[in-house]
């Protein structure tokens, strides 16, 4: 399953951020995108949101049959990262 997760590791990002982590949790993952700091926030702005579009496409466009996105009430809250939300592959 983690060979899935490929296409996320080649996909573009701003300034080659790649703010998107990954939590296995039951048959899926959780998508949490990364809290940036101050400077790095006034740099970016809004474009670590569109990071995490393209990530999720191109694990879309990879895996079109069995990719489902959804937003997981019950998730666990990580230090350091923003929950987005939950797929399976």
């Amino acid at each position: 399953v983690v060979e899935r997760l490929l296409p996320a590791y080649y996909a573009p990002s701003a300034i080659n951020s790649q703010p998107w982590y990954f939590k296995h949790s039951g048959e899926g993952f959780d998508v949490y995108q990364v809290k940036h700091n101050f400077l790095k926030r006034k740099v970016l702005g809004k474009w670590s949101a569109v990071d995490m579009g393209i990530c999720l496409a191109h694990l879309y466009i990879a895996n079109p049959d069995t990719f489902n996105f959804k937003i997981n009430a019950n998730h666990e809250d990580i230090d350091g990262y923003t929950y987005f939300g939950s797929i399976t592959l």
